[in-house]
């Protein structure tokens, strides 16, 4: 009789045991098919978690489509996938995720550490080539005249960015050409430039990065800029940040090489400078955000002195994947060179663009 009651002892703590195990150990059972946010509201949403940057998380929602969420609007949070977190410190865990009460629970196995949300600097997907490590939109714009002018105005612009838990990569790519048939029916090319954006930003705090990585290829023959290459590093700081506005500023030293068109041989015009930058992202309302990036880089005369660029506008949200982009660009040289028939270039280029675009 003892032997039977020992045995049922023993074997009630096995199942008491495997049973904390499932509780305590395991990774909660709402890792199963999707990723799954609940807001302040009290909404649950289920989709895709792409990343966290900023105090702001960007979910892919199966129901709304992309959605960029702030920090102090989500309550709860399940992952389905393991990501990499960093804080505030520098410190990088990998596992899956649990937040509630604003501690974030990351799942290693039977292994879990507890860490507060608010020292969350960045989450990614885990697995450096997972393919939702990258996100970007391709705009298109065009203008077709016929009658009296047959001219073709066309529009390119691409936008990648890939974010991991301790950098982001983002690449931007503009091209315009305009072409007119005159009354000979010759065309001609009035506008032909493009413009190449490459930046690559380090994340040490959530205030400050490092950029080790600066570079921007402009070709415009109409201006007198056959090909023009700039290099350079830098530090930025975020002015402010808030639910509704992003604001920072950035400043090193780079260098530019140039050839002019009116060049007669391939020689090329080369110069150190100081870059300074102040990017400002305004979200107006739910559906409209306002942009402003404004960079100014001192260089020798020869290549013109104070050289300015400006790109502003407006991103307007029409549906869950699709917007409508109003854009200005503006390049200023404060001594801009001559041509080879003698005239001098214009000191101030002016664009506006209009184009709409996927999100992907």
């Amino acid at each position: 009789m003892m032997q039977k009651k020992h045995f049922f002892t023993r074997l009630i703590s096995l199942i008491v045991f495997v049973f904390s195990l499932k509780i305590f150990a395991a990774e909660p059972e709402i890792f199963v098919d999707r990723d799954w946010l609940k807001t302040s509201s009290g909404e649950w949403i289920n989709g895709e978690i792409i990343s966290f940057y900023d105090d702001k998380v960007e979910f892919d929602s199966d129901e709304f489509g992309l959605q960029t969420i702030d920090a102090e609007d989500i309550s709860e949070i399940r992952s389905q996938h393991a990501f990499s977190v960093r804080l505030n410190a520098g410190r990088i865990y990998t596992g899956r995720l649990q937040l509630s009460d604003n501690v974030l629970t990351i799942y290693q196995g039977l292994k879990s550490e507890r860490v507060y949300f608010s020292n969350v600097l960045t989450m990614v997907p885990f697995g450096e080539s997972r393919i939702n490590l990258w996100s970007g939109s391709i705009n298109l714009g065009a203008n077709f005249r016929r009658g009296n002018i047959k001219q073709n105005d066309t529009n390119m612009r691409l936008q990648l960015q890939r974010r991991s838990a301790i950098n982001r990569l983002k690449v931007d790519y503009l091209i315009n050409k305009s072409e007119l048939q005159n009354t000979s029916k010759e065309t001609q090319t009035t506008v032909d430039n493009q413009r190449l954006n490459i930046s690559l930003d380090w994340f040490f705090s959530n205030k400050m990065f490092f950029r080790p990585l600066e570079y921007e290829y402009f070709s415009d023959p109409f201006s007198n800029i056959d090909e023009r290459s700039t290099y350079g590093v830098g530090v930025g700081y975020h002015l402010f940040d808030s639910k509704m506005l992003d604001w920072n500023l950035s400043v090193g030293p780079s260098y530019q090489s140039t050839r002019f068109t009116s060049s007669s041989n391939d020689k090329r015009e080369t110069s150190g400078a100081l870059s300074l930058g102040m990017v400002i992202d305004w979200e107006v309302s739910s559906r409209i955000d306002f942009k402003f990036d404004y960079q100014i880089q001192f260089l020798k005369e020869q290549l013109g002195g104070k050289q300015q660029t400006l790109k502003t506008g407006f991103d307007v949200e029409l549906t869950n994947d699709f917007e409508l982009d109003l854009l200005l660009y503006v390049d200023r040289n404060d001594k801009p060179s001559t041509r080879s028939q003698g005239a001098v270039a214009e000191k101030n280029d002016f664009q506006f663009i209009v184009s709409v675009g996927y999100e992907f």
